[in-house]
């Protein structure tokens, strides 16, 4: 049976094709991108296939009987086209088969088709030039962060595994990669679980951090602090629902946790694992980044601030900081109160902003 040849790279290209037409399935796959169950075809004209190909749901039906085997032939009958964002920053148009029928049985591969939207490929494999067309990983950014303590501007990681950490507020622990280092001591914050709970984040999405802070929690050796990135925020530059063939990029070697000496005590009473531990026992000095702040008088010589903190593990702290109005912005000395609740005390007027 004839292919309707030329209407792959007529998609790709951006044109239209008038219905009916003639495809051959190379093969087809369930995907996580939507909540429903949904599938991606291969479709091939025997000149060129294109990945970038989905069944409408109502359709799952021919999936479900087995009428859509490996090399089978239909007859595309309607379909829509779909503008989507794509991982690289750019857009792709996608094809939603919204009627088909099989002509043929399942029989040789006719032509030797190629991937029409990978640059210089003929038949090659999925995945192959993929790391071609992906950002840039920033090489060297966690060694920089976590044993210099530079502060690297905007790095590019790659998110290769998460775990949930056990405790009253769920958090996630990430094993994250540059591409030559990989490291676990990172957590994100709260206010971006969502991202998880949604489908933004998983294992391999290629990630800029935007916001974060490195600060240092006990380690299971008394007296030893390990540093954690603590992200803040984040944009989610390729996700892996986007590229099912995204895979490790580089060959990143486990960073060794370097231990610190630093007197740190968990904040709470429990002990547990280092996502829910905070740096704040005894007297601690930090720039704490304030999320919004006012300002009253009493019958007092001063006034006061009214602080909601961003804690060092992404939490919103309130506190009430006795402080002039031109110098609340110094660092501040912490200290650990009743209740697990957090004081800030006056700095020494010798302290810059």
């Amino acid at each position: 049976m004839k292919l309707s040849e030329g209407t792959v790279k007529t998609f790709v290209n951006g044109g239209h094709v008038k219905p009916p037409f003639i495809l051959q399935l190379l093969g087809h796959e369930k995907i996580g991108i939507f909540k429903r169950e949904q599938y991606s075809l291969i479709l091939s004209d025997g000149v060129d296939s294109d990945l970038f190909v989905i069944l409408s749901i109502r359709l799952n039906a021919m999936v479900h009987r087995g009428d859509l085997a490996d090399n089978a032939v239909v007859c595309i009958n309607d379909y829509i086209v779909t503008n989507l964002s794509g991982g690289h920053g750019g857009r792709f148009k996608m094809l939603n088969i919204t009627s088909m029928e099989v002509v043929a049985p399942a029989s040789r591969r006719i032509g030797n088709p190629r991937f029409a939207r990978w640059r210089n490929s003929v038949q090659k494999p999925k995945g192959e030039d993929l790391l071609d067309d992906l950002p840039q990983l920033t090489k060297g950014a966690l060694s920089a962060i976590v044993d210099k303590g530079d502060n690297v501007d905007s790095p590019i990681l790659q998110i290769l595994g998460n775990k949930k950490c056990p405790g009253k507020d769920p958090r996630y622990r990430l094993l994250l990669s540059d591409g030559v280092n990989a490291y676990s001591q990172a957590v994100l914050d709260l206010e971006l679980l969502h991202m998880f709970h949604d489908g933004d984040l998983s294992d391999y999405s290629i990630i800029c951090i935007k916001r974060y802070v490195t600060p240092s929690v006990p380690s299971p050796i008394p007296g030893e602090a390990i540093c954690v990135i603590i992200i803040l925020d984040l944009e989610v530059l390729v996700a892996s629902s986007d590229e099912p063939d995204l895979r490790k990029i580089g060959d990143p070697k486990p960073m060794e946790i370097e231990m610190k000496c630093d007197s740190v005590v968990q904040l709470s009473g429990s002990s547990g694992s280092s996502c829910n531990q905070v740096p704040c026992g005894g007297r601690a000095t930090y720039r704490a980044p304030c999320a919004c702040s006012g300002c009253w008088e009493r019958n007092r010589p001063f006034k006061e601030k009214a602080l909601q903190l961003l804690g060092q593990l992404g939490q919103l702290r309130d506190a009430v900081l006795p402080l002039n109005a031109e110098d609340w912005a110094a660092p501040l000395a912490l200290t650990r109160c009743r209740g697990g609740e957090l004081r800030l005390d006056c700095p020494p007027p010798t302290l810059t902003p």
